[in-house]
């Protein structure tokens, strides 16, 4: 313990990342000896018990110096940008649940930033006043909805929250959290089924790649500008029953939003092409979908099957009155689609104008596109820039 602290005691405090290792401070002694062990020496069983107890004792002692080390380390240490990762090793017994060393980093604490991974228990985190960014990962399918909810509304200070493939006991996450600061929430490829924003008053920017989930709702969320959202669905099984239309039920959004990546991805989509063209009577109720989504200013729909009719974006497009920039990105496909043709749009007299859309820019543009590009000339009066792309990608780069 006392060689191990002096050792730390030489390590420049402006690192901006610290790696500490186990099996870094274990003796060569140890070493030799799981390697005798390996090849099954030696022969003798009395010889090979006391050498299996040596063992375990050096592991005992080992792991105590080093969490004891690396408590009198964060405990000395006073930096305001700490970055802690906490992570099991491949061997470890899945079955523990590993218990972060909270009592040293308490009220006291200037930790802004933490990352818990697979197997690790939640610290009580009203107790750290500082914390501004919190990452979960691969959480287990044992951990209860109520500690997830309890992230919400422990940590008032928490301003960032990323959930990555984080498993859970319910179906159903509720967050219910009018104190929490949180600006950013990240959810992806979580198992929760509906995800029930009740009351989420600060909250600025959501991104979810939407595996499982099937239904978000959106309750009291008046900051909400920037939408991220990602449909896969890669389980064949799962398709005829989802095959109704849904995404209608994610228009019903925070009417505050400005900004909307709305992304396909998958082996099957979960909205039929035939579907699509049911939403040409929404126009017909413009008020209603204007209400929906009032300030929507930037709007990029990616990946879109090449399959389906371009036009469907229309309703989209009629429903955001203030819609600046419009991208819509459709890959490359080497099979002729199945709809050679755009649906037509006759002049009508009566046709609605849309006075502030003034970048359009298509990707996979193909000439049965050619009725959404003249319509989008036609009734877009403030139209400067217009961009078409035979080909190309999109990349996600997050929030």
């Amino acid at each position: 313990m006392a060689v191990l602290a002096k050792r730390w005691v030489r390590i420049p405090r402006e690192l901006s990342v610290l790696d500490f290792r186990v099996s870094d401070i274990l003796p060569l002694e140890y070493e030799r000896t799981v390697a005798l062990r390996q090849r099954n020496l030696p022969c003798d069983a009395t010889l090979a018990r006391t050498l299996d107890g040596l063992k375990a004792r050096c592991e005992i002692d080992t792991i105590r110096s080093f969490t004891n080390g690396i408590t009198s380390f964060l405990e000395a240490d006073s930096g305001h940008d700490r970055h802690v990762v906490v992570r099991q090793s491949s061997g470890y017994d899945q079955t523990q649940t590993y218990r972060f060393p909270h009592n040293c980093l308490n009220l006291r604490s200037c930790l802004r930033s933490l990352t818990l991974g697979k197997y690790c228990a939640l610290p009580p985190l009203h107790s750290y006043n500082t914390l501004t960014k919190l990452i979960l990962r691969n959480m287990s399918a044992s951990t209860p909805v109520a500690m997830y909810e309890r992230v919400f509304e422990d940590c008032t200070g928490l301003q960032v929250l990323h959930l990555t493939f984080c498993c859970c006991a319910h179906t159903t996450l509720v967050v219910d959290a009018p104190c929490s600061h949180i600006r950013e929430l990240v959810l992806e490829e979580c198992s929760f089924f509906v995800i029930e924003l009740r009351d989420f008053p600060m909250l600025v920017r959501l991104a979810c790649c939407l595996t499982h989930t099937s239904k978000i709702l959106f309750g009291s969320v008046p900051s909400l500008m920037d939408i991220n959202l990602s449909f896969s669905l890669e389980d064949d099984s799962k398709v005829a029953a989802r095959w109704i239309d849904e995404f209608d039920s994610f228009l019903g959004m925070s009417p505050t939003i400005t900004n909307l990546v709305i992304r396909f991805i998958g082996r099957r989509t979960w909205i039929r092409p035939s579907h699509l063209e049911r939403k040409l009577p929404h126009l017909k109720k413009l008020s209603h979908l204007e209400r929906k989504l009032p300030h929507l200013k930037k709007l990029l729909v990616a990946d879109m099957p090449s399959n389906w009719d371009i036009s469907w974006t229309r309703g989209l497009h009629m429903a955001s009155t203030f819609l600046e920039v419009l991208h819509i990105h459709v890959p490359h496909s080497e099979m002729e689609p199945d709809c050679m043709r755009g649906m037509n749009w006759s002049k009508s007299g009566n046709e609605l104008r849309h006075h502030h859309l003034k970048e359009l820019v298509m990707i996979g543009y193909t000439q049965r596109n050619i009725w959404l590009l003249k319509y989008v000339v036609r009734v877009c009066t403030s139209l400067q820039c217009i961009v078409l792309l035979k080909d190309g990608n999109v990349r996600y780069i997050g929030l």
